[in-house]
Parts: structure tokens; sequence; C-alpha cells
């Protein structure tokens, strides 16, 4: 199963998955400009969204790292950062923090064994329900970064 996994994520962010365009290609070529631009007041950037992201993945990431109090929060002021505070980062050093979640995760993925996925990760949920939902979370977000682009475009 965690074979199946690392599959996953890697069709989801640089392969082929089965929707369409990875992860990858939908940012390849977005600009510095594009990546801090909200195509509406209401909504996010693709910066923005690239943070959340990666936000997420670190539950999983520090999870498998064998940090059990490391939880992400919806009430975290990282789990959706200033805009500001991104610019700041800059694009080339966000791309660069969520390629260096991938490659966590791989790692992280194939240094274990099939006992880690029956592993509680809070209350009521299991490390396996925690994979799966990083990863349905990514693909929630790329098809959002997909139309955050096109809209940015066109403005």
């Amino acid at each position: 199963m965690l074979n199946q996994y690392i599959q996953q994520f890697e069709a989801v962010y640089r392969n082929q998955p089965w929707y369409g365009d990875n992860l990858l290609s939908v940012l390849e070529d977005v600009t510095d400009a594009e990546a801090f631009t909200r195509p509406a007041p209401h909504l996010n950037s693709l910066a923005e969204l690239v943070a959340h992201v990666i936000y997420w993945r670190q539950s999983l990431i520090k999870r498998l790292e064998g940090d059990t109090s490391f939880k992400a929060s919806m009430k975290s002021e990282h789990n959706w950062p200033p805009l500001a505070s991104l610019k700041s980062t800059g694009w080339p050093a966000l791309r660069l923090q969520l390629e260096q979640t991938q490659q966590q995760l791989l790692k992280l993925l194939q240094r274990h064994d099939e006992t880690v996925l029956q592993e509680p990760y809070r209350t009521g949920t299991s490390v396996q329900q925690l994979i799966e939902g990083v990863l349905q979370h990514d693909i929630y977000h790329q098809g959002q970064m997909a139309l955050v682009k096109k809209m940015v475009r066109q403005l």
C-alpha cells in the first residue's frame, strides 16, 4: 500500500495523473507577478495556495519523522500566511519548499513499512487516513491553482 501512495504522490506532483496535468506543470511557467496576484479580492493567489499545501504536507512529514506532537491547524497563522510574508520569501523559494516537501514525503514513505498505516494520527484518525487526506488536499488545491493561473492571465 505504501508503494501505491508513493506512486500517487509522484503522479499528482510530477508524473501523469489520470485527470490531466500534474502539479509541476501547472506551476512551471508562473512568473513572480502571477504568483502573488489575487484574481479577485476574496480569492487566494498561487503563492498562498502553494504555501497552504506546504503547511498541510508538514503534518504528514512530521508524523512520518516520528513527531507526534505537530498537528496542522486551520487556526494556525501558517495555514494561510499573509501575502506580504510570502512576497518576502519569494516565489522561487516557495517552489523550492514545495519540491523539498515532495522529496521528504517520498523518502519517509519509502523508509516505513505497512504497519505505519494503522498507527494513530489523531483520535479516530490513522496515518493511512492522513496520507489519503494529504493526497486529496493536494489534488483539490491543484485544481484551484490551475483555475487561478487562468484567471490571473486574463486580468
